[in-house]
């Protein structure tokens, strides 16, 4: 018998459309095989890897009830603040270091202002969203590095398969009761102040640790800073974590969800690019897609998740 709330009526209805998932990503890969070339340089691995970790801040912002919207341009703002300290012939190591600082910082200071007044993580994320463009137009539209091309796709091959199981790790851990119980407000009592500050850090905090990381990587391969749409990036890190099953109440999300949903909207991009076309061919199309089956399998698995922990609480003993 499951404890209430405890995993195995907790993860049930996750891999069960993690495992719906996985055999997408076989589809997806065998037609992605198919057109060649999968490996290379130009293949979906390296995508993989430039946006996983800011899928992976998303999705652990969703996970404590503090959606951080502004994911995108706080890895921007990353990829910028890098690109400017490499210029100065500063070492590529610190100029990494820096940038990721400057958005944890960015990120913690909403995290407090969350904690505090207890406003929408969501509402207060925007501002992230302001300052991180205002900055990037502030500083030019471009900026090249002195140094290009630092990381490889070899390296990005290694921070791919870290993105993995640094997901995977993570979603693991989430099944813990006792961490859901303190982070999860779709599982916690009502939250008081020191709560709801813990899960705003974590939330806010973490996942502006994870998408600066991206965008240090980003600005890593590229060897330059460009500015072009957050929305469109954010669009396509929204759908990859809906469509890993990412619950918007707040409910959590599975194992290996971000790390497939990630996954499938870096093949299918790469094969639809393989064929041409537009920017909403290639991208706005299989984003808005990802994200309309994301909500439906979301809102399936939360009703089966509320369901089953009822279920079991009815069949607790007194």
């Amino acid at each position: 018998m499951t404890t209430p709330g405890g995993r195995g009526g907790y993860a049930a209805p996750h891999l069960v459309w993690e495992a719906v998932l996985f055999v997408l990503a076989v589809v997806a890969t065998a037609v992605a095989v198919a057109q060649g070339h999968f490996f290379a340089a130009s293949g979906p691995w390296p995508q993989v890897a430039l946006t996983g970790f800011v899928a992976t801040g998303l999705a652990l912002s969703l996970r404590t009830g503090t959606p951080n919207l502004a994911v995108s341009a706080m890895a921007t703002l990353a990829q910028l603040v890098y690109v400017l300290v490499v210029n100065r012939n500063l070492p590529p190591a610190f100029a990494a270091l820096l940038a990721v600082l400057a958005v944890v910082v960015l990120g913690l200071v909403l995290a407090v202002i969350v904690g505090l007044t207890g406003l929408p993580a969501w509402a207060v994320s925007l501002a992230g969203i302001a300052v991180g463009d205002t900055v990037a137009f502030a500083r030019g539209a471009n900026v090249e590095a002195l140094h290009r091309g630092l990381l490889g796709p070899s390296i990005l091959d290694i921070f791919a398969v870290l993105f993995i199981v640094g997901s995977v790790a993570g979603g693991v851990l989430w099944l813990a009761p006792g961490v859901r119980s303190r982070l999860s407000p779709g599982e916690a009592r009502p939250a008081g102040l020191d709560r709801r500050l813990l899960r705003a850090v974590v939330g806010l905090g973490g996942s502006s640790l994870l998408a600066g990381t991206g965008g240090v990587l980003l600005a890593g391969y590229l060897g330059s800073s460009g500015f072009t749409s957050d929305f469109v990036a954010l669009l396509s890190t929204v759908g990859a974590v809906l469509l890993g099953g990412a619950s918007l109440a707040g409910r959590g999300g599975g194992i290996a969800g971000t790390a497939l949903g990630v996954y499938l909207m870096s093949v299918v991009g790469f094969a639809a690019a393989g064929h041409g076309g537009p920017l909403w061919l290639r991208s706005l199309l299989p984003s808005l897609l990802a994200i309309l089956l994301g909500l439906l399998a979301g809102w399936l698995i939360d009703r089966a998740v509320a369901g089953t922990t009822l279920t079991d609480r009815a069949a607790a003993p007194p």
